[in-house]
């Protein structure tokens, strides 16, 4: 794993920039630009106690908000430490031999498939980082698979499978037995929320197992709080490896606390559409990018001159202290594409003049 490189990695960042890590404008991990609901840090602050004792070790406050939230009962959500640990966590279980990866997506994939001693095969996504949905459905029913892997919207892309394109790949999958990892850890950005999600149709496909984690839309990636919804038999052999108290008091306390906050929800989906829709118009007017389709927090850029590559775009910004991620590292991109995330007004027109004095 130590080849891997992820966004939000502000502290290697100072160090080589000899900056404070809260100096940096951070582009590079794609967490909700409103930041936690409101209230949040003062509801732990009141509730610090909570520390002194262990966890309920049934987690029952927080799996009856998820219940109510998901409209899912309680016996089909797991919960997990972060979305990563759930993924980990379900490879070893299902012990897949043979899995399809459609790419460019995020790396961990490929990493917890070699883990569990699974052979990952890197399937190229079609022109534009679209799934051509027939394409994968022909590949699945050679019967070579027995795992599939999907991002939902892709990380780093941004793209979204449409229900009716995902219902024709779960179908595929469950007439070849194929189990489905669907990853909707960015689908609660999503215009059309929650119809976007297929977590009213889990029980129709017992092979999925949905990923979800408050880490980017709730903004809480240092708590590390995931779940996944699954069936029951999944569920129980993902228990049975999990040690007791996985998840910490304040994790479990937030998580309940932002699942009764609708307000928030809303909020965060109408500025995210404003502030994404805006930051692709001025990128494109500005520089030499090209900016692909986005249903999530942040954007995927492609540069269109041949000497600009992500390094030479990165140097630029460090002057102006601004960090962005580096995509040459996901399979399938090279050297010229770019991840940003979406962010507060502010720092996205400090983003858009820094490349316009680039450009």
């Amino acid at each position: 794993m130590g080849d891997i490189k992820h966004g939000g990695n502000i502290y290697d960042t100072a160090h080589e920039w000899n900056v404070s890590p809260y100096d940096i404008l951070d582009f590079s991990a794609n967490i909700n630009p409103l930041g936690t609901p409101p209230g949040l840090t003062r509801y732990l602050e009141d509730n610090w106690q909570a520390v002194l004792h262990y966890p309920d070790p049934g987690y029952r406050r927080l799996y009856e908000a998820l219940a109510d939230y998901l409209d899912v009962d309680e016996r089909y959500i797991m919960l997990g430490n972060g979305a990563i640990d759930i993924i980990y966590d379900y490879m070893r279980v299902m012990k897949p031999q043979r899995v399809l990866i459609p790419s460019p997506t995020f790396s961990e994939y490929k990493q917890a498939a070699a883990v569990a001693g699974a052979q990952a095969d890197i399937w190229p996504m079609a022109e534009g980082f679209t799934v051509d949905v027939d394409a994968l459905c022909a590949v699945l029913s050679q019967g070579r698979h027995d795992m599939v892997i999907l991002c939902n919207p892709n990380n780093p892309t941004g793209g979204l499978l449409n229900r009716s394109e995902l219902i024709a790949i779960l179908d595929c999958a469950k007439r070849y037995d194929i189990n489905v990892l669907l990853d909707e850890t960015f689908i609660e950005f999503t215009d059309d929320y929650p119809r976007t999600s297929m977590a009213d149709v889990f029980r129709c496909y017992l092979n999925m197992c949905i990923i979800r984690a408050f880490t980017k839309f709730f903004a809480m990636p240092g708590l590390r709080l995931g779940y996944c919804i699954a069936d029951a038999r999944i569920k129980e052999m993902m228990s049975d490896i999990q040690p007791p108290w996985r998840i910490n008091a304040m994790a479990a306390l937030a998580g309940v606390y932002a699942l009764n906050d609708k307000e928030f929800m809303m909020r965060t989906r109408r500025f995210v559409k404003e502030q994404r829709d805006l930051l692709q118009y001025e990128i494109s007017a500005v520089s030499k990018m090209h900016v692909y389709p986005s249903q999530a927090d942040f954007m995927l850029l492609k540069s269109l001159s041949q000497h600009v590559t992500a390094d030479v775009v990165q140097r630029h910004l460090q002057k102006y202290r601004i960090l962005v991620r580096n995509a040459s590292n996901f399979d399938g991109l090279n050297e010229y594409y770019i991840r940003v995330a979406v962010r507060d007004a502010d720092s996205n027109r400090r983003l858009i003049k820094a490349l316009e004095d680039f450009a």
